[in-house]
């Protein structure tokens, strides 16, 4: 049995930090992004049967349109659920996001609109 997993439900951000690898071929049109298919993560809860899912990787996972139903795959007692976010969307999603039973929130660098929003 698998304890925990870490999807990474899109490699989209809506920043751009210095710090991120990837930032830079966001920028420069090298890195292709792309969503995770929905029906790959339905399918990955099924099969799951630990009792940790982190959301984070590269991306913004609150970019990912299909956050909800994400959610609700993973909505089972004894399953801790857990999103990374810079958090500059944490007011336009709150309902998509209220399933999530913890949000990390990463602030690293001097952004003003960041700091206002959260």
């Amino acid at each position: 049995m698998i304890p925990w997993i870490n999807i990474e439900l899109t490699n989209r951000c809506n920043k751009s930090c210095s710090f991120c690898g990837r930032a830079k071929d966001r920028a420069s049109g090298k890195l292709q992004t792309a969503d995770i298919d929905i029906k790959l993560v339905k399918k990955i809860a099924g099969e799951f049967t630990g009792n940790i899912v982190q959301f984070n990787k590269d991306g913004e996972p609150l970019l990912y349109e299909h956050l909800f139903s994400v959610a609700t795959f993973f909505f089972f007692p004894g399953v801790v659920t857990n999103i990374v976010t810079n958090g500059k969307l944490l007011w336009e999603r709150r309902k998509d996001i209220s399933l999530f039973m913890t949000i990390t929130v990463s602030v690293i660098e001097d952004d003003i609109e960041q700091f206002k929003i959260i």
